[in-house]
Protein backbone atom coordinates (compact mmCIF):
# COMPACT_ATOMS: atom_id res chain seq x y z
CA UNK A 1 0.00 0.00 0.00
CA UNK A 2 2.46 2.03 0.66
CA UNK A 3 4.39 1.54 -3.31
CA UNK A 4 0.94 2.76 -4.57
CA UNK A 5 0.55 5.65 -2.30
CA UNK A 6 4.17 6.84 -2.93
CA UNK A 7 3.95 6.39 -6.59
CA UNK A 8 0.74 8.42 -6.64
CA UNK A 9 2.20 11.09 -5.05
CA UNK A 10 5.20 11.08 -7.37
CA UNK A 11 2.61 11.19 -9.84
CA UNK A 12 0.99 13.65 -8.74
CA UNK A 13 3.63 16.05 -8.29
CA UNK A 14 5.03 15.57 -11.92
CA UNK A 15 1.27 16.29 -13.03
CA UNK A 16 1.03 19.07 -10.75
CA UNK A 17 4.46 21.01 -12.11
CA UNK A 18 3.35 20.04 -16.30
CA UNK A 19 -0.46 21.64 -14.97
CA UNK A 20 1.55 24.69 -13.27
CA UNK A 21 3.66 25.53 -16.88
CA UNK A 22 0.74 25.03 -19.16
CA UNK A 23 -0.97 27.74 -16.55
CA UNK A 24 1.63 30.16 -16.82
CA UNK A 25 1.92 29.30 -20.25
CA UNK A 26 -2.00 30.05 -20.78
CA UNK A 27 -1.05 33.53 -18.65
CA UNK A 28 1.26 34.65 -20.54
CA UNK A 29 -0.08 33.77 -23.89
CA UNK A 30 -3.50 35.79 -22.77
CA UNK A 31 -1.10 39.07 -21.48
CA UNK A 32 0.44 39.04 -25.27
CA UNK A 33 -2.73 38.67 -26.66
CA UNK A 34 -3.98 41.50 -24.63
CA UNK A 35 -1.23 43.46 -25.86
CA UNK A 36 -1.53 42.72 -29.60
CA UNK A 37 -5.28 43.49 -29.06
CA UNK A 38 -4.31 47.32 -27.89
CA UNK A 39 -2.00 47.29 -31.07
CA UNK A 40 -4.15 47.00 -33.24
CA UNK A 41 -7.02 49.10 -31.89
CA UNK A 42 -4.02 51.68 -31.52
CA UNK A 43 -3.19 50.91 -35.91
CA UNK A 44 -6.72 51.05 -36.53
CA UNK A 45 -7.53 54.38 -34.62
CA UNK A 46 -4.52 56.43 -36.26
CA UNK A 47 -6.11 54.62 -39.22
CA UNK A 48 -9.80 55.92 -38.85
CA UNK A 49 -7.71 59.44 -38.33
CA UNK A 50 -5.54 59.29 -41.04
CA UNK A 51 -8.70 58.79 -43.55
CA UNK A 52 -10.94 60.71 -41.58
CA UNK A 53 -7.99 63.65 -42.22
CA UNK A 54 -7.89 62.54 -46.01
CA UNK A 55 -11.52 62.66 -46.32
CA UNK A 56 -11.66 65.98 -45.31
CA UNK A 57 -8.76 67.39 -47.56
CA UNK A 58 -10.79 65.66 -50.37
CA UNK A 59 -13.88 67.47 -49.11
CA UNK A 60 -11.91 70.82 -49.15
CA UNK A 61 -10.78 70.26 -52.55
CA UNK A 62 -14.05 69.57 -53.74
CA UNK A 63 -15.48 72.34 -52.10
CA UNK A 64 -12.99 74.80 -53.58
CA UNK A 65 -13.44 73.49 -57.49
CA UNK A 66 -17.57 73.79 -57.38
CA UNK A 67 -17.34 77.67 -56.04
CA UNK A 68 -16.04 79.09 -59.69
Amino acid sequence: MNAAVASYQSWQATTQATLDCRSAERHSLSAQFQARTAELEAANAANQAAADAFQAQLDAFHARRNRH
